[in-house]
């Protein structure tokens, strides 16, 4: 038995009919509990820490008969005198006892003769507890009443181990499992912390290790609304949750190593599908129901996994201070644990599972143990144990309250244990950090170099970075949102699709983002992210200083606690400064990459596979090759906002560098290359006319008719991209696409 059995606060002196029936019904319940188990079901003990039904039968018996007849009824006779020493358990005041491990090795007495034993005892205490009886023996009277609700929890227990170990997997009882469609979301629910009253207020009956009530300071956190699910279990189990240390305390990963443990207990791998073993049979694996029989290392190491941590007990116990006790508890039936569902605020806090906490088992502050046999419970097994909270699916419905103490040793797998997250208290808003490497030093000079290479080359080109000053980045934008450019909306529409298929893959801490713009496309991403509650920072990288600052404060305002650190500054100079995280997805989306030509879009992504390391992700949009009419329609749309887009860096060269170009004098243009398969955007000369730059001593001269380059868009076939990932040392993991195939997806990894 893990939980104390010391109980300090007085009943009544004066016995009526209400304590006999209580009585009554909580020893009626065992037996009803042991009906299903045929004689040899009951003799079996699985393995030292259980114990044989019948055992668990005789023992809580024992207690009565000992602790309240052979003290306070003259002339009690014990119904077998070696019964003292065959159903003690750790008494060491009470005498002598068996050997707790060969249990199991007792064939008698029969049930039979432990039935006779209860009526026995039954018929005895009836009478006793028809009249008066002193308060020391009511006292004893409660205690042994919560000492048998905590039996009855073990006897199930302690059954299903052993019917566990029988490879047929015979059945406790026949009923049906009803599999849940999905479990509700988790949400992380904010506690209010503060200095805070602990342990039993002396209100009606607790065990002496939940005293005395104190005071402990509880920072403000968040705790998870519900349980953690097997299938976020089998996430975890996916990712290497049982064969990677990284997550695991030493004792821990030691422990998995020894006992080879690869899944929960109970768990079996069966054909490559998960089951579990219940009391009701074996079945699959239920995704949403919570999952149980895991130890403390186990539940230690999934929190870790998960980003989060475990409960401390006095945590636990202020967030379910003012909860119902109602739940998923023995009453209900269920005798396993049920999917959350759909709700606000917490649920599950009692029934389902017994929740670990990172809280080692110790005294309260000023803790005295009891006097006599009974108090040896407690004070001896505060050592090398984890308290647990909130009962389980086989606790009974009157044991549970706020500041009821479980325990078990850490590695303890075979009672309904399973796992809550909680984590400290985020800020409202993070402040944000951007590194600004595009300052007027640098970007002067960048300019100044491009535009005199350019223009003075035949034909004449312009780099399109320059495009996005705060102007050219406000006509990006608007870009993105006209029917005629369908590259932005298709592949939100496959983001919107796949975002959580691919932050399944990925598993990373960093979101990293290279042109970011906006970052309006990235919430689908950061959600999916998010959801499985590994995302810690994200990485805008851009051009354009006003915009990126905007999109950071506006992604740290939506996603609070997220830490956002953006970059400015060029693709060409600057890929080396992005500070990475542990485990990284570097996306690149719009179809961006298309803008470098051939050479200059090997050596970027040969960069972009510099940044990564081998369990990191990179996400690529690519447009695809394409009927013609709708490629230049694209980027010459019937509004003229391309057109505007594309004469702003007329207007960069006039405002930074003191040009005179004339923007009516020059027309957009995009035309499609069928060799290179890219689309030019160009500007056309409407007149022969003379430039002057004024920073550069230079005057440049057009011809009517001439056109100079702006920009290239490459459009991508699959295995095209494959090859130049390949390259750059990265092979294509996962490829997305839309049902026209008009654009592509593709989530590659260090080959």
């Amino acid at each position: 038995m893990n939980s104390s059995t010391v109980g300090t606060n007085p009943t009544t002196t004066a016995a009526h009919a209400p304590v006999v029936q209580d009585y009554l019904r909580v020893r009626a319940t065992t037996e009803e509990l042991a009906a299903p188990l045929s004689a040899e079901d009951q003799t079996v003990q699985s393995m030292p820490d259980c114990s044989p039904t019948k055992w668990h039968r005789a023992h809580t018996t024992w207690f009565f008969e000992t602790f309240v007849l052979s003290h306070f009824v003259d002339d009690y006779m014990p119904f077998d005198p070696e019964y003292g020493f065959l159903f003690n358990s750790y008494y060491e005041a009470a005498g002598p006892r068996h050997t707790r491990a060969d249990r199991g090795q007792l064939s008698r007495p029969s049930i039979q003769r432990i039935s006779e034993y209860r009526t026995y005892v039954d018929n005895a205490m009836a009478s006793f507890l028809q009249e008066p009886i002193p308060q020391g023996a009511a006292d004893l009277v409660t205690l042994g009443l919560q000492h048998e609700s905590q039996h009855q929890e073990l006897l199930l227990m302690d059954a299903k181990h052993m019917l566990a170990q029988n490879p047929i997997h015979p059945l406790y009882r026949a009923r049906e499992h009803m599999e849940t469609v999905a479990a509700s979301p988790m949400q992380w629910v904010p506690v209010t912390g503060g200095i805070i009253d602990v342990g039993h207020n002396g209100d009606g009956f607790s065990f002496d290790n939940e005293l005395p009530r104190h005071e402990a300071l509880v920072p403000s956190f968040e705790i998870g609304s519900r349980l953690v699910t097997a299938g976020e279990w089998l996430d975890f189990m996916a990712d290497g949750g049982y064969s990677e240390p990284r997550h695991w305390l030493s004792e821990g990963w030691a422990t998995v190593n020894a006992q080879e443990w690869t899944a929960p207990e109970y768990w079996h791998n069966i054909g490559g599908q998960w089951q579990i073993f219940t009391l009701d049979g074996l079945r699959p694996v239920d995704p949403a129901e919570p999952v149980c029989h895991v130890s403390l290392f186990e539940a230690d190491a999934y929190a870790s996994w998960a980003g989060a941590r475990l409960a401390t007990e006095f945590e636990w116990e202020l967030a379910a201070a003012h909860q119902s006790l109602d739940g998923n508890l023995l009453d209900h039936g269920a005798l396993h644990p049920t999917a959350a569902l759909a709700g606000h605020g917490l649920q599950q806090l009692f029934g389902d599972v017994w929740e670990w906490t990172a809280s080692a088992y110790l005294p309260y502050p000023g803790f005295v143990t009891a006097e006599g046999a009974v108090g040896e419970y407690n004070g001896k097994f505060m050592s090398n144990q984890h308290v647990l909270r909130g009962g389980c699916a086989l606790t009974p419905a009157d044991h549970v309250r706020s500041t009821y103490r479980n325990f078990y040793p850490a590695n303890s797998r075979w009672a309904m244990t399973g796992v809550r997250l909680v984590r400290d208290a985020q800020p409202t808003v993070r402040p944000t950090t951007v590194d600004v490497h595009l300052d007027a030093e640098w970007s002067r000079p960048a300019l100044k170099a491009d535009v005199r290479s350019g223009l003075g080359a035949t034909p004449k080109t312009l780099p399109p970075k320059w495009f996005y000053d705060e102007h050219g980045s406000d006509l990006y934008d608007q870009i993105t949102r006209l029917d005629e450019y369908y590259p932005a909306r298709t592949e939100s529409s496959i983001l919107v699709r796949k975002a959580l298929a691919i932050a399944q893959i990925a598993q990373a801490d960093t979101l990293i983002e290279l042109g970011s713009g906006t970052s309006e496309k990235t919430g689908v991403l950061l959600d999916a992210m998010q959801a499985s509650r590994r995302l810690r920072t994200y990485v805008p990288f851009d051009v354009a200083e006003d915009f990126l600052r905007q999109a950071s404060t506006d992604i740290a305002s939506r996603y609070p606690g997220l830490n956002v650190h953006g970059v400015v500054g060029d693709f060409e100079h600057h890929l080396g400064t992005i500070p990475t995280g542990q485990r990284n997805l570097i996306i690149l989306l719009g179809g961006t990459i298309g803008n470098f030509t051939t050479g200059p879009r090997a050596q970027f992504l040969a960069e972009a596979a510099a940044l990564m390391q081998p369990d990191d992700y990179f996400l690529l949009g690519t447009d695809l090759v394409k009927d013609v009419d709708r490629l230049e329609a694209a980027y010459d749309d019937a509004q003229g906002v391309t057109a505007a887009f594309n004469k702003n860096v007329l207007a960069v060269i006039n405002r930074e560098l003191n040009a005179d170009f004339d923007l009516d004098q020059f027309a957009h243009r995009s035309v499609f290359d069928t060799d290179h398969e890219w689309i030019e955007m160009r500007l056309r000369s409407l007149t022969d006319q003379t430039v002057t730059i004024g920073d550069l001593d230079m005057v440049v001269h057009f011809e009517q008719g001439e056109e100079m380059r702006t920009e290239v868009s490459s459009k991508f076939r699959k295995q095209g991209v494959a090859d130049e990932l390949a390259v750059a040392g990265l092979e294509i993991v996962e490829w997305f696409t839309d049902p026209a195939d008009d654009f592509g997806l593709s989530l590659s990894r260090k080959a």
